[in-house]
């Protein structure tokens, strides 16, 4: 146990190579751990082959973690998320990266997939993240967050990434793509899984 708690002080290796993720694990996992180096595969010259997704996010969050703790002997966190849209089924869910090449694609898609839909509150959808933190000892920590609203009909904001243009917080009365880092960091889907996974990391590392 004491050899986990140092090892997450110093070094934690994050299962991406996405630099807005890279950033955001960064000041979530330095609110628990004040001294920790986030750092992507390719900053120490590791080359990560991960497997093909599979159909749950904690799966996909677990096998990516997994793999990357195996491959860089340090302790890595992965996350997977997705949309899931009522009026769709639950879909596209954990085949959102799937849904098209890039954000702007799978944007279009999931408007063109609800133009039948022209009632707001028929549009809900929810922002669903599965997180995991793997150790190379194989032992595995996970936690989920959600995030609740719908999707409205053209994108609105700049910032962010994914879905983010289009999905609107019925309670701040604004896109993601319009919050702020800080209002995304609380809001999110991933800050409440990442925020919950640390904090179990924190806890445990004291026991």
């Amino acid at each position: 146990m004491e050899e986990r708690k140092e090892m997450n002080l110093t070094k934690i290796i994050i299962a991406s190579e996405n630099k807005s993720k890279a950033e955001e694990l960064r000041k979530i996992s330095k609110r628990f751990f004040p001294n920790i180096e986030v750092l992507t595969p390719s900053e120490i010259k590791i080359k990560v082959n991960y497997p093909e997704e599979g159909l749950s996010y904690e799966e996909n969050a677990i096998t990516k973690a997994k793999v990357a703790a195996n491959a860089c002997g340090l302790p890595a966190v992965s996350d997977d998320s997705g949309i899931e849209v009522e009026a769709l089924g639950g879909a596209p869910g954990a085949l959102s990266a799937r849904y098209g090449a890039t954000d702007s694609e799978r944007n279009s898609r999931l408007l063109s997939d609800l133009s039948q839909i022209t009632e707001s509150q028929k549009r809900k959808a929810r922002y669903w993240c599965s997180a995991a933190i793997a150790f190379p000892n194989e032992e595995v920590i996970t936690a989920s967050g959600e995030w609740c609203g719908r999707i409205i009909f053209e994108p609105k904001g700049k910032n962010g990434f994914g879905f983010d243009p289009i999905f609107f917080d019925e309670e701040l009365g604004k896109t993601a793509a319009e919050l702020s880092e800080e209002e995304k960091s609380i809001r999110s889907h991933r800050g409440k899984a990442l925020n919950a996974l640390f904090e179990d990391v924190s806890r445990l590392s004291r026991s």
